[in-house]
């Protein structure tokens, strides 16, 4: 079975920490999209950052963002599929804003297999615990900010272009009805005005 799942380097940090987890795959079905969504406990965690460096993700439709719910939403593709363990998906950042134990889980764990059909298929997942006490150690782990993927631009210039393509034949149908219509008003005038003469 597919699994998806969270792994820190610490288990154990003080207050004010900022450590990082990873959001890992498992499989041995070809996976090439996701659609995930991880809880946390607000009031004892921040999200703080991303870090796709090192990702086996190829585009992102939806980049690690907040949704309006509060939880973390994530979304993409994988260009020529993966199978295998420990296939890193993401680095998440987080600060520790207090003493507790602050528990992270999966709400949507929604992976596609590259069967050409877009099959759907329900990872396995577990929770992910963090004990924050006063008396450990202050963590603090760096973290490489998210970057757009080489396809994530091309797809971004693609549109670009496709969008200038759309407003200008957009643009010129009007304009060309509007001189279409011009001329015919001309014209119009013209053989009002010759008539005119005629008579006079």
């Amino acid at each position: 079975a597919s699994r998806v799942y969270l792994k820190g380097s610490a288990s154990t940090i003080a207050p004010k920490s900022e450590f990082i987890i990873d959001v890992l795959l498992d499989t041995k079905d070809p996976i090439n999209a996701f659609d995930l969504e991880i809880a946390y406990p607000k009031d004892e965690l921040k999200f703080l950052d991303s870090d796709n460096t090192s990702s086996i993700v190829d585009i992102w439709q939806v980049p690690p963002k907040i949704l309006p719910n509060g939880n973390i939403g994530l979304s993409g593709g994988i260009l020529k599929s993966f199978s295998g363990s420990q296939g890193l998906i993401i680095k998440l950042s987080f600060e520790a804003l207090k003493s507790g134990k602050a528990e992270l889980s999966f709400i949507k764990n929604n992976l596609y297999i590259a069967d050409g059909k877009g099959t759907q298929i329900e990872a396995l997942t577990g929770i992910f615990s963090v004990s924050v006490t006063e008396n450990a150690q202050v963590v603090h782990a760096p973290v490489i900010s998210f970057k757009a993927t080489p396809a994530d631009i091309v797809i971004a210039q693609e549109l670009k272009t496709f969008k200038s393509d759309m407003f200008w034949k957009n643009t010129l149908i009007p304009v060309s009805v509007f001189i279409l219509i011009a001329i015919i008003v001309v014209f119009c005038i013209i053989k009002v005005y010759n008539r005119f003469r005629r008579k006079l």
